[in-house]
């Protein structure tokens, strides 16, 4: 693969670039590595991870600071605040191996990584510096993510996709598997509309029972796959549950899912 790096220097800070077919990636004198934009976008971000907070920058301004996932938390569901020997959260769920996410979600605290979240939902735009920092922290804390043979976004059913216009999961998979290499595919299906808003966990689990299902043309391409599952915020981790199970029904090896955050319980906040 053909490379050329450049060396600038602002201030007194000193930062590599390395051009890679049509990519810039920064270097910085801290060593993190840290990716990068592609050149030919119009709106170029980068990132850059300091311990527990990722700096995301539009061109040469600072743009958005979020904050980190810290210790302690469960190495298996991600949930904040609990070591993962302790965590009985994920006691219930199935199908995927571990949730890694990036930061937490409260319903009462609002950091400017939940605002972006939130605005997500409706803007489009903010999967670009939500999905550079996604990309930044799997580089750089979950490094089996690199290892993914495929990412697959959790899918709207046709009716929430045609009110929205868009599924923010995809916006941020295809962030994420461009500065990752890794391939985005869109198998998955939802086969009916379920609202989760006021449901208990135990409703929750009903809800979602038997509610996606591999599309049958794209079966075969998930057999004996890595397959990593791309969300925007795990709740209770039952929908990416579901989704796993049916990526594994039909032969994908290993499932592990990638967010941007982790709901916390309001008894926890």
């Amino acid at each position: 693969m053909n490379s050329t790096i450049f060396h600038y220097s602002s201030g007194t800070k000193k930062t590599d670039l390395l051009i890679v077919k049509n990519e810039i990636r920064y270097c910085d004198e801290w060593g993190l590595g840290n990716i990068i934009y592609s050149s030919k976008e119009k709106t170029n971000f980068f990132c850059k991870m300091l311990e527990n907070e990722i700096f995301v920058y539009q061109g040469h301004r600072l743009f958005a600071t979020y904050e980190l996932l810290s210790e302690p938390y469960c190495h298996r569901c991600g949930y904040p605040g609990v070591a993962t020997e302790n965590c009985s959260l994920h006691d219930d769920l199935y199908g995927f191996n571990k949730i890694y996410v990036m930061g937490k979600y409260s319903s009462r605290r609002k950091s400017l990584l939940e605002q972006h979240i939130i605005s997500l939902k409706e803007n489009k735009f903010y999967a670009k510096p939500l999905g550079y920092a996604l990309a930044c922290i799997a580089s750089n804390r979950y490094e089996d993510i690199l290892n993914a043979e495929m990412l697959v976004p959790v899918p709207l059913h046709p009716t929430e996709y045609g009110n929205r216009s868009f599924n923010q999961s995809l916006e941020l998979a295809k962030i994420v598997g461009e500065q990752l290499n890794i391939p985005v595919s869109f198998v998955l299906m939802k086969k009916r509309v379920a609202r989760m808003v006021g449901l208990t966990r135990e409703e929750r689990s009903r809800a979602v029972a038997g509610l996606y299902d591999v599309l049958p043309s794209r079966r075969k391409l998930v057999r004996n796959k890595y397959v990593v599952l791309v969300d925007d915020v795990i709740t209770t981790g039952f929908t990416v549950s579901e989704c796993a199970k049916v990526l594994r029904k039909y032969g994908a090896y290993k499932v592990d899912v990638l967010g941007l955050a982790r709901t916390v319980l309001l008894t926890d906040e």
